[in-house]
């Protein structure tokens, strides 16, 4: 597509130049005016060259580009116009004066691999920036809470609205790159930590609190997923926040319930963060409830029996991570079981029902409850699946009973599977609350 024009007042010749941003080559022809010896160069191609890719050191993954940012209600929707101005307007500006005022010092990395600090001590720009994640990300969980508690059961703004403020973050990062403020392996930690602590405050991890829990209360700490893929709810995220600092009573005795909701995610699952949020509680809660989405037809509440080391990863992961089927935890036993409840509800039977499956390679399908559990840790045959199936929710039964036996603790943890309901409605809470209210805390 190069072309010349033919002239008796220049000489002229085909160039070519290396943008030095961005290497790539761009033809020209130099223009040398044969009076006044000047030299011009004009683009040699018929068609105008796009201007050179802005360099951008923070991209969207999967799952920020996947969201439907357009279904954010209007309370979580300020909550992430206001973090951008505050983000720009007071950090972004005030961020020379920060940086002048003492050396960068990098937030250490934990044993798990990723930047949560649980004792930080960080430079002013940390500290100011980290203030800002920590302050929003308290308000998208406690804004759930509040909104679900008055049966506005949406639990798809807050995961949006989550992932609209990592986006917002890694801009700043981008912003921060293109000006040179700051080191490139630098920009890396602070941004990486701040994501971090946003996904960590904002799940509720770090505003469990027992304390209003008298003597004699029991201690429930329950956790839902996120969303899952294009899904635009997950029921275990609704009934998690619903019951979030409640007070539960039944026939004297109460119960006093905090919530935590978990990423589809194996990164963090990877990272030890079933391990270090529950390692935390495992022995200073009486019950310990893990929730998915996932039960039989005609059932809203499925307690799973057995969970089994074994991850099939049968389908990607929010981020499009789709791993090798393995272990979740090598040289360990192949099922723990659950210790919530051991048999079906005599007086409602149709309220939940004990899920007793589980598979081996070799053997084929089990569905023997007279076997104990350490009969069915004997069977000969690779695990291929628990009661609970091969995804995130047998593995996060799995890990939190594996922390339970390393701990030697005596906590109540299991399992609960419900059913996908469309449009939740208030008598599903009424289910989860008498179940709850009639068997675990009578248990």
């Amino acid at each position: 597509d190069l072309y010349m024009e033919d002239s008796d007042k220049v000489n002229q010749k085909i160039v070519f130049l290396t943008d030095k941003v961005t290497n790539s080559i761009f033809p020209y022809y130099k223009i040398i005016d044969i009076e006044t010896k000047e030299e011009t160069f004009i683009s040699a191609t018929k068609h105008e060259c796009s201007p050179p890719k802005e360099i951008k050191l923070f991209e969207k993954n999967h799952e920020e580009k996947k969201a439907k940012y357009d279904l954010i209600k209007s309370n979580f929707t300020d909550i992430a116009n206001n973090f951008e101005k505050e983000i720009n307007n007071e950090f972004l500006e005030n961020f020379s004066e920060l940086s002048d005022e003492k050396k960068l010092e990098k937030p250490k990395k934990t044993l798990s691999g990723d930047y949560h600090v649980l004792l930080p001590k960080y430079s002013d720009i940390y500290k100011s920036l980290t203030n800002i994640v920590r302050k929003y990300g308290k308000f998208i969980f406690n804004k759930a809470a509040e909104e679900i508690q008055k049966n506005i059961f949406d639990d798809y703004s807050p995961y949006a609205t989550r992932l609209r403020l990592r986006i917002i973050l890694k801009e700043l990062g981008n912003k921060i790159y293109k000006r040179k403020l700051m080191e490139k392996e630098e920009l890396i930690y602070l941004i990486n930590f701040s994501i971090d602590e946003l996904e960590w405050i904002s799940r509720g991890m770090d505003t469990v609190d027992f304390a209003k829990a008298e003597e004699g209360t029991k201690k429930i700490l329950i956790s839902g997923f996120d969303v899952f893929q294009d899904g635009e709810t997950n029921p275990s995220a609704l009934v998690a926040w619903y019951f979030h600092n409640k007070m539960i009573k039944d026939k004297g005795k109460k119960a006093l319930v905090q919530s935590v909701i978990f990423p589809v995610r194996y990164k963090e699952f990877d990272n030890g963060w079933v391990e270090r949020f529950f390692g935390e509680y495992i022995n200073k809660v009486d019950v310990i409830i893990n929730l998915g989405v996932g039960a039989e037809e005609g059932c809203d509440i499925q307690v799973e029996r057995l969970s089994g080391n074994y991850r099939g990863a049968p389908i990607s992961d929010n981020e499009n991570i789709h791993p090798s089927p393995q272990h979740i935890k090598k040289d360990s036993p192949n099922f723990y079981e659950t210790s919530l409840l051991l048999e079906k509800d005599k007086e409602t039977g149709k309220l939940y029902i004990f899920h007793n499956l589980f598979e081996m390679q070799h053997t084929g399908e089990v569905n023997d409850s007279k076997l104990s559990l350490s009969e069915i840790n004997l069977i000969k045959g690779k695990i291929i699946a628990g009661s609970g199936g091969d995804f995130f929710c047998n593995e996060m039964f799995y890990r939190v009973a594996h922390l339970k036996e390393c701990s030697k603790s005596i906590v109540k943890q299991g399992f609960i599977h419900m059913q996908y309901v469309e449009n939740m409605k208030v008598r599903f809470m009424k289910k989860y609350k008498k179940f709850i209210t009639t068997k675990i805390l009578k248990s």
